[in-house]
């Protein structure tokens, strides 16, 4: 891992077949991904984790609250809980080996959609705040 990209070469060489298949079709990578986008939407994912002491106690402390908070939710074993709103999904997983609460989120925007980046993290920030105010957690460091 580089920074934040992780680079592995059967994307590098899934992107280059795909741009060769398209060539051949007289259609540029760039205009066909584009063409997608309008489609289906910009799908953006944000994702990280916060330290903590005691991070099994402190996922049952967030089950609990997001039932009096009334967000969407679903617990899909012990360790894993996902929040569900409009156009945006939150998992929330408490690490067995490490002090982490990791979070993973996805949202769909309008492919016009300027800030795209800024509003994903914003939002999700707003919500994991709510949820885990006084916890003792701490936010990786970007």
């Amino acid at each position: 891992m580089i920074g934040d990209f992780n680079c592995e070469k059967d994307g590098l060489s899934s992107l280059l077949l795909a741009t060769i298949i398209l060539s051949n079709l007289g259609i540029s990578f760039s205009n066909y991904l584009n063409k997608i986008y309008r489609k289906y939407g910009w799908h953006l994912q944000y994702n990280s984790y916060y330290r903590g002491d005691n991070i099994k106690q402190v996922f049952e402390q967030v089950k609990a609250r997001i039932k009096h908070i009334g967000y969407e939710h679903e617990l899909v074993n012990a360790n894993i809980l996902t929040i569900k709103l409009p156009e945006l999904t939150i998992t929330l997983r408490a690490s067995g080996t490490e002090p982490k609460l990791k979070f993973y989120s996805e949202q769909v925007f309008d492919y016009e959609e300027p800030d795209c980046v800024i509003k994903l993290r914003t939002r999700v920030q707003g919500i994991l705040d709510e949820l885990l105010q006084g916890l003792g957690l701490h936010l990786k460091a970007d």
